[in-house]
């Protein structure tokens, strides 16, 4: 049902050339699309895609925009998309610096239990001195990478709030527009 398969493109914004994937596959078999069909289907499937509720939608999920609603109100579209990809943005950047702090206290982590190890291990009479000398340096290399660590949190914290505070200060902005498309992206 060539109309359903351009119904289904253009309901998730895929640009009329999508259907050329379709036509090697079907070239194989030996079908031939009936682009008429697709083409219809696609144009209705647009009708959907090209809202300003759904331009929301598609950038707060960080989706890509083709240029498809050209013979709708892309302008409004455009707006909309623009809307929730600051959204989707914003959001990322805090995802992003807690993910940064989250690696930093595993680092911190590892190397104060890469200290400890150290540590027993000098401890242990049958070391030569060129092993104890090697767990020094290594002792020695931890503790300037754990300082460098600890050094960093408050920045990267620092970063979190930062970016907690953006994106407040939109999801309020956005709450105060009268759009349900800014209202129904907050839920």
């Amino acid at each position: 049902d060539w109309q359903a398969i351009g119904y289904e493109d253009g309901s998730v914004g895929m640009p009329a050339s999508a259907v050329g994937s379709r036509r090697q596959a079907c070239a194989k078999a030996g079908v031939t699309p009936d682009m008429n069909a697709y083409l219809a289907g696609r144009d209705q499937g647009l009708t959907e895609y090209c809202t300003p509720g759904n331009a929301f939608r598609v950038g707060e999920n960080g989706a890509g925009y083709s240029g498809v609603c050209a013979r709708h109100d892309e302008a409004s579209f455009i707006d909309q998309y623009r809307a929730g990809a600051r959204l989707y943005l914003l959001r990322d950047k805090l995802r992003s610096a807690e993910f940064a702090l989250r690696q930093a206290n595993d680092d911190l982590g590892n190397t104060q239990h890469g200290i400890a190890l150290a540590t027993a291990a000098l401890v242990r009479p049958d070391l030569t001195i060129s092993e104890r000398t090697a767990y020094v340096v290594d002792l020695k290399r931890l503790a300037e990478e754990g300082e460098a660590i600890e050094r960093s949190i408050p920045g990267l914290r620092m970063s979190i709030d930062l970016a907690a505070a953006d994106l407040e200060a939109y999801e309020t902005q956005l709450a105060a527009l009268p759009s349900f498309t800014s209202q129904a992206a907050l839920r």
